[in-house]
């Protein structure tokens, strides 16, 4: 007697949307590591010039990047899986980049260097693709697909956390320093 083997219908689709999610979190972590690999260069091209960083802060800013691409890389490795801590992390490291940028351009411009057009536009595009991901991973069937409970790992909860301590830290420090 032959096994039966299950149907391919008798689980649940996974949500088309989530390659969206997941393609977004490839390419902000792949753009991340570029971004950590530039932190190393010693300086920053302002408009007014350069501005050039200790090694403490180039490494520190090399760091907080390569976190971000890491909380990333996991999320994406682990995206379709059903497990409800994967949706509220993706949403939390979406929305601390929102606010990490919002806090950058809101900074830059109390501090009266304002951001050049094009960057600008830039963030603001990069802004918006993240809080499109946020009304993906909010939709009812996307939401409808995380349903195990599960806690959140240490390694994942540690990474946003030390990404976003990292990122404010440096906030303060490029700004106010």
């Amino acid at each position: 007697m032959i096994p039966a083997q299950p149907d391919a219908g008798s689980e649940e689709r996974r949500p088309t949307l989530l390659l969206l999610v997941y393609c977004w979190d490839l390419l902000l972590a792949i753009l991340a590591v570029f971004g950590a690999l530039a932190a190393l260069g010693g300086g920053v091209q302002l408009a007014s010039g350069t501005k050039t960083y200790p090694l403490g802060l180039q490494i520190l800013a090399a760091v907080s990047s390569a976190a971000y691409a890491a909380i990333l890389a996991i999320l994406a490795a682990l995206l379709t899986r059903r497990q409800r801590w994967i949706r509220r992390v993706q949403i939390l490291v979406f929305a601390g980049a929102i606010g990490l940028a919002a806090v950058s351009i809101l900074l830059t411009e109390i501090g009266g260097g304002g951001l050049p057009t094009g960057p600008l536009l830039v963030t603001i595009l990069f802004l918006l693709l993240d809080f499109a991901a946020i009304m993906v991973m909010t939709e009812r069937r996307v939401a409808a697909w995380y349903v195990e409970p599960a806690p959140v790992p240490w390694y994942a909860s540690g990474t946003l956390g030390f990404w976003v301590a990292t990122s404010l830290l440096l906030l303060v420090l490029n700004n106010f320093v």
